[in-house]
């Protein structure tokens, strides 16, 4: 079998490395964030490649992004189907809220959306302390993350 390639959210080849990754196990708010911020021409391509919606419902999604529909409103959509298929209807709710309100409207995010890292205190660099509390994989990421 053989699938297109998907890309990731700057339009270039998915990598994690590269940080444009969406993870299957996010958070909804942020795997919602994620999808809103691919590129437009990849709109189609994700709801082919990513979603279970049949091939004529996405050639009549097609249809109204040719006719003018809004890409976000479009995305949006894309984001619900996608988000749906790892998390619970309320959670989907809830990351679309989300976006609106903090992405979309720039109000701050709640604390509960922050994650917190407890780290012991002193002097540690950057690339130490985010690959010491696991959110990269190795000191290369870290750096690739940083700059």
């Amino acid at each position: 079998m053989a699938f297109h390639l998907i890309m990731g959210t700057d339009g270039e080849k998915m990598s994690k490395t590269a940080g444009n990754f969406i993870s299957l196990d996010m958070s909804a708010n942020e795997m919602f964030v994620k999808l809103m911020e691919i590129p437009d021409n990849q709109i189609i391509s994700y709801f082919e490649s990513c979603t279970v919606l049949g091939l004529e419902e996405i050639r009549s999604i097609a249809d109204q992004l040719k006719k003018g529909e809004h890409p976000r409103t479009i995305k949006k959509k894309l984001a619900r189907e996608i988000v749906g298929l790892y998390h619970p209807l309320d959670l989907v709710d809830h990351a679309e809220e989300y976006f609106e309100s903090t992405i979309a409207g720039g109000s701050r995010p709640q604390d509960a959306d922050i994650p917190v890292y407890p780290y012991k205190s002193g002097d540690v660099s950057l690339v130490t302390l985010i690959r010491e509390i696991g959110m990269v994989g190795n000191s290369t990421e870290a750096r690739n993350a940083i700059t």
